[in-house]
């Protein structure tokens, strides 16, 4: 908030982050996640890859070892293929600021502050595009910080960085083709692909899609188009060679993974539908369109796209379709946009190219994110010429609204509600987006006030004062009720999301701190044992950490072997060869761990065989005395 005079002037910009990142840590705070309790947000693979490669890069980077290679990993990896893909970002470099029992907090803020950031950078976008600087570009820009995609996938939190970078993208192409300036444009565009190459992916198509509406939208000649491709290919050019030190080793890296070797989908195959038929393809896009409405639980792994932004989103989209004063092609570019992201949902092979030429292993529809950018900025577009819509126009918009609502899968799904010991069955659905509809179609009419005819002058100045200070109340209104279904979308993501308990994490506690002492003392008198256990299937390394956290005390051991001894001097081969095969005759071939597990399975054959030796013999006495006692008894009987 800035003081001009004796007014203060709030700093739209700035508060357009904080919706966005204060909600997602006042949900962090009610949820107890870190750094507020001892939950964490460490889900799905962020609790066993992101975060454990965030720890190692971090420590890397303070102990100066080198970052092309990495042993943690496997046998081996290049290890900027890695961090082309988890490690990018730049605010990553900051954690090197931050003491290592801190990191888990420091890990966890980054996701509201990305958040942050995409609902600031899309205000920007709207104040350099319309020219507005008031609170409908921080509220809109918090829409798009807590879109369905952001709040569905914020646990990959590599991608955030480049979502939040889209709409400085979007300005900067647009400054590069009105005003022909091209450092936004670079910067950006470089640090989208820099931060996370397979997102920046989309970010590309997406400047690619984008350059054609804008050359449609604003036709100057062929001679113009011809000179803003060239334009925009070589700063284009320039932002992605700009990347190649992280974009080539991860080209690199792919070619050694399944990725490499899927093949391009055939015949006509499609995703959401039951049947691969046009009627399929029709019933695919309204489930896609259904989902638009609020309080559906975001899609975290697998699901439908996530396309939600706001239900009074829907309702300017289509009346951004109405307005008169929007040229007919800008129109028909922005429905066709939202129609190829769509079909793009559902048709395997556009499916297929849009995630770089691989289907994905769950997280479906990762491009999701744009098609909530282009419905926000129709519906911001509307927003500023909500003055000029007739109550009729708003009606049928509410009607368009409420009928793309009626398409979810969900629209009668009842949730239980205990009302102490009576349990109802709610339409949730239902009822959340019927509310929120009559509310915006309330506050749109009410805003909706024309001055008389056929009166005096003076009555026509008060007629316009009482008009202006309606529409006054009818834009706070409309922001007030805006502000509360973002509350109401993250009290659902509260609801929905699970958590994770962290209090036997692997990271570095007194327990994991007495593994390692209690390996490096079997090792003081140079001695090698090793420990066996069967767990059934490859295991994966937290299920690892986590045996050894609850049984390290009882591992039971090989028993020692001489540990690696310095080497003699070089010897000649004559003798190296007698020496190797006295040395295999004695010891047998294999590694130091078969060999004294060798060693321990000789052990307990012995043991075997002295315990059968004594069963035996037990055996053997036992008999001895039966037939000793059987004679006796024939003595007797003669």
């Amino acid at each position: 908030m800035k003081r001009t005079g004796k007014k203060f002037r709030w700093n739209y910009t700035a508060l357009a982050f904080a919706i966005p990142c204060v909600g997602m840590l006042f949900v962090m705070l009610i949820s107890k996640y870190e750094p507020f309790g001892k939950y964490s947000m460490l889900y799905s693979d962020m609790y066993h890859q992101y975060y454990p490669f965030f720890v190692a890069f971090r420590r890397a980077i303070r102990s100066g070892s080198g970052l092309l290679y990495t042993w943690s990993v496997g046998m081996g990896m290049d290890y900027l293929g890695l961090i082309s893909y988890y490690l990018a970002s730049p605010l990553n470099l900051l954690s090197v600021l931050v003491p290592e029992v801190w990191l888990l907090e420091f890990f966890s803020l980054l996701v509201p502050v990305k958040l942050g950031f995409a609902g600031m950078f899309f205000a920007i976008f709207l104040k350099k595009l319309f020219g507005k600087n008031d609170a409908s570009i921080a509220v809109f820009g918090g829409f798009y910080g807590l879109c369905a995609w952001a709040l569905g996938y914020q646990w990959n939190v590599m991608w955030l960085g480049t979502f939040a970078l889209l709409p400085l993208v979007a300005l900067g192409t647009v400054c590069l083709l009105k005003e022909k300036k091209c450092f936004l444009y670079t910067v950006t565009l470089f640090l989208s692909v820099y931060s996370n190459y397979y997102i920046g992916f989309f970010t590309c198509i997406f400047v690619f899609l984008l350059f054609f509406v804008y050359e449609i939208c604003r036709w100057g000649g062929w001679k113009k188009l011809f000179a803003d491709f060239g334009r925009i290919a070589l700063f284009s050019v320039l932002a992605l060679g700009m990347t190649a030190i992280l974009t080539f080793p991860a080209l690199s890296a792919l070619q050694t993974t399944q990725s490499s070797v899927n093949n391009f989908p055939t015949g006509f195959r499609l995703n959401i539908a039951k049947e691969n038929t046009l009627k399929g393809l029709l019933d695919a896009m309204r489930q896609v369109a259904g989902n638009m409405g609020g309080s559906i639980e975001p899609t975290f792994k697998e699901g439908l796209p996530n396309v939600y932004c706001g239900i009074f989103s829907i309702l300017l989209m289509f009346l951004y379709l109405m307005a008169k004063n929007i040229r007919r092609r800008d129109k028909c570019c922005a429905v066709g946009l939202l129609l190829f992201f769509n079909v793009s949902f559902i048709i395997r092979q556009l499916d297929f190219i849009w995630h770089g030429f691989h289907f994905t292993n769950m997280i479906p529809y990762r491009f999701s994110f744009l098609y909530s950018f282009v419905v926000l900025y129709m519906a911001y577009r509307a927003w500023l010429m909500r003055r000029r819509f007739r109550p009729a126009q708003i009606v049928i918009a509410g009607m368009l609204t409420a009928g793309v609502l009626a398409c979810s899968n969900e629209l009668f799904e009842t949730v239980p509600l205990e009302l102490g010991s009576l349990t109802l069955q709610i339409p949730l659905y239902f009822i959340y987006n019927l509310i929120f509809l009559v509310l915006y179609l309330t506050v749109m009419l009410y805003g909706q006030l024309e001055v008389p005819e056929g009166i005096t002058e003076r009555q026509k100045m008060r007629a316009r004062a009482k008009r202006n200070r309606q529409r006054a109340r009818t834009r706070i209104l409309a922001l007030s009720v805006m502000g509360v279904e973002l509350i109401s979308t993250l009290v659902c993501f509260g609801l929905y999301f699970t958590g994770t308990g962290v209090s036997n994490y692997p990271k570095g506690t007194t327990y994991t701190a007495s593994v390692i002492r209690y390996m490096y003392e079997r090792e003081d008198d140079t001695e090698y044992s090793v420990c066996r256990i069967v767990f059934g299937a490859e295991p994966r390394d937290q299920e690892v950490y986590a045996y050894l956290l609850e049984h390290w005390r009882t591992l039971r051991f090989s028993p020692p072997r001489p540990g690696t001894e310095h080497l003699p001097p070089p010897k000649s081969p004559k003798r190296r060869q007698r020496e190797a095969r006295r040395m295999t005759q004695a010891a047998g071939i294999g590694t130091k761990a078969q060999q004294a597990l060798k060693l321990q399975q000789e052990q307990g054959k012995q043991a075997r065989l002295a315990r059968t030796r004594q069963q035996r013999e037990a055996e053997e006495a036992r008999k001895f005395q039966l037939r000793q006692a059987r004679r006796k008894e024939k003595h007797r009987g003669h």
